[in-house]
This record gives C-alpha cells, sequence and structure tokens, in this order.
C-alpha cells in the first residue's frame, strides 16, 4: 500500500530554522541602527551647545562695553532647556585686557565660560572664549 502525502503546513524544525534565519539577519541590523541613533542624538547635543553657545557670545557683544559684568551676573548659572536636555552655564568670567600705550587702559575684555549638559547619561562639556573690544 502506497502512501499520497500532501505537506500543506510547516513543521516546527522548519519554522525554528526560519526564526534562526532571521534573527541572524536582523540582530546585527537593529543593533547598527541604535548605535547610529544614538550618534546622532549625541552630535544633536553638542550642536545645540554649540548654537547656544554662540547666541550667548552675540549677546554679549550687543551689551555696553561698560555692563559687560553685569552680562555675566545674568547669565551665571543660567539653565537652558533643549529636546529634554538642560544646559547650564558655568564658569563665566570676563577679564580685562589693557593696553601698553597709554599703561592701564582697558582695551578688551575676554569671556570665557562652560557650557554643562548631559547627554545619553554622560556628563559633557563645551568651552567657549571670545574677546570683546572696546567700542571708541
Amino acid at each position: 500500500m502506497e502512501m499520497n502525502f500532501h505537506r500543506n503546513a510547516f513543521s516546527l524544525a522548519e519554522i525554528m530554522v526560519g526564526i534562526v534565519i532571521m534573527a541572524v539577519i536582523f540582530f546585527p541590523t537593529l543593533t547598527a541602527i541604535m548605535s547610529e541613533t544614538k550618534t546622532v542624538t549625541g552630535t544633536r547635543d553638542h550642536s545645540q551647545a554649540a548654537f547656544l553657545g554662540q547666541r550667548i557670545l552675540e549677546t554679549a557683544r550687543t551689551y555696553n562695553f561698560e555692563k559687560l559684568d553685569k552680562f555675566a551676573d545674568e547669565y551665571r548659572g543660567k539653565v537652558f532647556k533643549f529636546n529634554e536636555v538642560d544646559f547650564k552655564i558655568e564658569n563665566i568670567d570676563l577679564s580685562e585686557i589693557k593696553t601698553k600705550d597709554p599703561p592701564g587702559k582697558i582695551a578688551a575684555k575676554k569671556l570665557t565660560f562652560s557650557i554643562k549638559y548631559t547627554s545619553q547619561r554622560r556628563d559633557l562639556s563645551l568651552d567657549l572664549a571670545s574677546v570683546i573690544g572696546r567700542h571708541e
């Protein structure tokens, strides 16, 4: 007696082999995508810190030279929030740059500060500096 066997379904072994093949293909791809997403997020946060620093420097340049100390006091410890990340202004300092002739005249002030932020559970910092000259 001859049996005629028609299969209309997959066996458990075939299903398991298919799942393993899919896992081998998709797992590295998903890992790469997740890694790239973290890189893009880190770059976005660093770019945001740089844009904030540029904005602060440009704002400082709009202040009257004699009132730059007031500017430093206003921004000291200030926190800005973008994309759920806090950017804190720290270590803001104004140092005088004096001329040699005439001696002791303040020609410019050097503005330095740091922007501290946390991106992907890492504490990061961006240090900035610029010289602001006196306009006669």
